[in-house]
């Protein structure tokens, strides 16, 4: 049988656990937090893609598009890395990276990228975009996409936002276009990133 102490040991290890787990970042979260004390890169062209629910190609895209401009497919349409749900492309929303494809593991207590089906935490949090026009626009996290074929540095993958055709044309993309030029992009105060 367990003695008390038994129990109360084994209790206390299951809350540390849980709060270890809790109390986990995204590893785009601590990039974010490090990019904002440096404004080296902020002369830098920035360039919104259009994702597609429907498994459409797009081009991976950030600061600066990569060598060979490499294509992945957005995942969404019926399920999302955020909790299942679908999306389309008449929404106003954002796809940020889950992490996938990188070149090197996140250090010990980040979990990788902006999100992933097992951290959930920065899901239909509100990003601020500041496109051509005077004032932001404004797109929920809908799902986390993945580079395939890529070995990724992190500062690619926080860097790049993919969105939906209704927030395309809200940045000022026409019908055809699949990206835009704009400003920089973050999240709202009142929903940070973790």
């Amino acid at each position: 049988m367990f003695s008390a102490k038994q129990l109360i040991t084994a209790l206390t290890l299951a809350l540390l656990s849980v709060h270890l787990v809790e109390s986990m970042k995204s590893q785009c979260g601590q990039w974010a937090m490090q990019k904002l004390s440096s404004s080296s890169d902020s002369d830098k062209v920035v360039v919104a893609k259009l994702m597609s629910a429907k498994n459409e190609r797009a081009f991976l895209q950030r600061r600066n598009d990569p060598p060979g401009h490499k294509g992945k497919t957005v995942s969404g349409g019926s399920t999302s890395a955020c909790g299942g749900k679908a999306y389309s492309d008449n929404q106003q929303g954002s796809c940020l990276w889950n992490g996938a494809n990188q070149d090197s593991s996140p250090r010990q207590g980040l979990y990788r990228g902006w999100l992933n089906g097992a951290n959930t935490n920065n899901c239909f949090k509100t990003l601020w975009i500041n496109g051509a026009g005077p004032l932001p626009k404004y797109a929920p996290v809908l799902d986390g996409c993945p580079f395939e074929d890529y070995n990724i540095k992190p500062e690619v993958g926080c860097a790049t936002i993919w969105v939906t055709k209704a927030t395309l044309k809200a940045l000022g993309g026409k019908d055809g276009d699949t990206e835009v030029p704009i400003k920089n992009w973050g999240f709202s105060a009142d929903t940070p990133a973790e």
